[in-house]
């Protein structure tokens, strides 16, 4: 995970404002372990879209293979929120449609 950060924060145009302690949670889906999870505030000029792939491409580079939905993985970025906007599109949906089902541990 820090070093998913960090390439976040390495990224043109995202400035990392926060981030939370590491946290465990329960999976959901396939039986298989418990997660760890942290959250990071950024400040970005990139739109949601370009985030996302930010997001995708931080994954690939970790090893991230998407083999079943909600099945085990090394490491999933999400985009909860971004400022206000409510956005649906075939790709990605503002606020994350789960959200509210998390255990989340806010940045500040």
């Amino acid at each position: 995970m820090q070093g998913a950060v960090r390439a976040l924060a390495a990224t043109a145009s995202v400035t990392l404002q926060a981030g939370s302690k590491v946290y465990k949670t329960a999976p959901v889906g396939p039986p298989q372990p418990d997660y760890l999870n942290a959250c990071v505030l950024i400040d970005t000029q990139l739109s949601p879209e370009a985030l996302l792939t930010v997001l995708l491409k931080i994954e690939n580079c970790f090893g991230r293979i998407r083999r079943q939905r909600w099945g085990p993985r090394l490491l999933d970025l999400d985009l909860l929120l971004f400022d206000q906007q409510i956005l649906a599109t075939p790709t990605l949906q503002l606020p994350h449609p789960r959200m509210h089902e998390r255990a989340l541990y806010w940045c500040r």
